[in-house]
C-alpha cells in the first residue's frame, strides 16, 4: 500500500505541471489545442481506407457487378441501416438520368439533351458547358439505392447512390410539377448535403 501512494505522488508531481503548462496562457492553450486538432484530423486521414480505389480495382468489365461486389465498398453500418424505399418513378428516373449521363461518347448537345428530361433547371445550367468526355465513370456497376444516411426518402425530396466504375455517385433528387427530377450529381467522397437539408 505504501508504493502505491509513492506511485501516485510521484505521478501527481510529474502530472500537474505538464497539465497545467497550457492554462498559464491563452496563447499556450489555444496552441495545444491546435495542436491535438491537427494530430487527430492526421490520424483519421492516415487510419482511412481510400474508396476511389477499392471500385476501380474490382470493376473490369463493361457488365453490371453482382449485388456482392457493390456492397464490399459500402460503410459497415450500411448493412444494419433500415431500408428505404425509393419510390419507382425517382428510381425510374435516377436510372434513365445515368444512362444518359455515362454517354460519355455523345457529342454535348447530345449529351445535355438526354440528361434534360431528368434535370431540374439548375442542374441543366450547370451543365451548360461539360464536356461528357470529363465524367468520371463509363458504366454503372450495380443497383441505384435509397442513401439513408443522407435521410433516404420524404414525399418530395431523396437521395440515392448510383455505383459506377469510378466510384459511387450521389444524386439527389427532388419532386418538382409531379416529376422526379435529378438536382445535383456529386461523388460519395465529396458530397456536403445542401444547406436547406
Amino acid at each position: 500500500m505504501a508504493a502505491t501512494k509513492s506511485n501516485q505522488k510521484v505521478l501527481g508531481e510529474v502530472a500537474r505541471p505538464v497539465l497545467a503548462w497550457p492554462l498559464r496562457s491563452w496563447p499556450r492553450l489555444i496552441g495545444v489545442l491546435a495542436v491535438v486538432v491537427l494530430l487527430l484530423m492526421l490520424v483519421s486521414k492516415c487510419g482511412g481506407t481510400d474508396k476511389k480505389a477499392a471500385p476501380a480495382a474490382t470493376s473490369t468489365t463493361s457488365s453490371p457487378s453482382p449485388s456482392p461486389s457493390s456492397s464490399s465498398s459500402s460503410p459497415a453500418w450500411a448493412s444494419t441501416a433500415p431500408k428505404v424505399t425509393v419510390p419507382k418513378e425517382a428510381s425510374d428516373a435516377a436510372q434513365k438520368f445515368m444512362t444518359a449521363w455515362l454517354d460519355k461518347k455523345a457529342k454535348p448537345d447530345k449529351w445535355r439533351a438526354g440528361i434534360a428530361p431528368y434535370s431540374s433547371d439548375e442542374l441543366k445550367k450547370g451543365f451548360a458547358h461539360t464536356n461528357p468526355a470529363n465524367v468520371p465513370a463509363d458504366h454503372l456497376v450495380g443497383e441505384i439505392t435509397s442513401d439513408v444516411a443522407q435521410g433516404g426518402a420524404s414525399s418530395t425530396k431523396l437521395s440515392v447512390i448510383a455505383p459506377t466504375d469510378g466510384g459511387e455517385m450521389r444524386l439527389s433528387m427532388e419532386k418538382i410539377k409531379g416529376k422526379w427530377l435529378v438536382t445535383s450529381i456529386d461523388p460519395v467522397d465529396t458530397y456536403s448535403p445542401p444547406a436547406d437539408a
